[in-house]
């Protein structure tokens, strides 16, 4: 697996100079913020990401959490939903999909990624039933993802794929904010490193397929949107 960063400076540099280029104005209406404040916010929490060391690895792998949840985050506060957090990342891919129809970035990224997509699914320390002592049910359940992969890759199911992904990085996420490691650790290495090489690929194809085709297209209202901006509440 490779160790030197798929991010760096200048490709974050690219993706703003597109934004501005396309929307040099910013939002002019409700329907433009949806698209652009997730971009703007995605991307200012990029430029964080290149300033950090790579070796400092959970700082690197939050900022990196926070650009992607920028881009597909729902605001659930609006009506009572059962949806999961993974249901809004689907969602937010198969309009990613519908953007890269005439470009295909997306299964290129699936074919390269696939080894350390597979690596996370694997990982007992990422599923709910090994800390709940289940090792029947973990069993059951990683032989049944680890199926549904392999399908995804041979049906070109992004989609899927990358929300099987976005599971196992939940949890992965949820136990660096909730405080269940110690900042120097090392024993969840076999995690976050996959983690960081899948948001440092995918975070620069997703940004330039909204930048580029998100323009006039129905996406969900801007969770938290700033004051004096057109969907802050009146």
């Amino acid at each position: 697996m490779q160790n030197s960063p798929r991010l760096d400076e200048d490709t974050v540099v690219f993706l703003e100079s597109e934004y501005h280029r396309r929307f040099p104005s910013g939002p002019r209406n409700s329907e433009d913020q949806s698209l652009t404040d997730r971009v703007r916010r995605s991307i200012s929490w990029l430029k964080r990401v290149v300033r950090v060391s790579q070796d400092d690895l959970p700082p690197r792998f939050v900022e990196l959490w926070i650009a992607l949840n920028a881009l597909y985050g729902y605001p659930t506060y609006l009506k009572p939903s059962r949806a999961q957090e993974e249901d809004y990342f689907k969602l937010f891919m198969g309009s990613l999909v519908q953007f890269d129809s005439s470009e295909k970035h997306l299964p290129a990224a699936m074919i390269q990624l696939q080894k350390d997509v597979k690596r996370l699914v694997k990982n007992e320390f990422l599923w709910n039933e090994f800390w709940r002592r289940d090792p029947v049910g973990l069993a059951k359940k990683i032989d049944k993802e680890t199926k549904t992969l392999k399908e995804a890759v041979d049906c070109n199911d992004v989609p899927t794929f990358f929300t099987c992904a976005v599971k196992r990085l939940l949890v992965l996420r949820n136990q660096l904010i909730h405080g269940s490691s110690s900042e120097n650790t090392t024993k969840n290495e076999d995690a976050l490193k996959p983690g960081l090489l899948i948001l440092e690929e995918i975070l620069p194809v997703f940004l330039l397929l909204l930048i580029r085709h998100g323009a006039g297209k129905d996406l969900p209202p801007l969770p938290y949107p700033g004051k004096q901006t057109p969907q802050f509440p009146k």
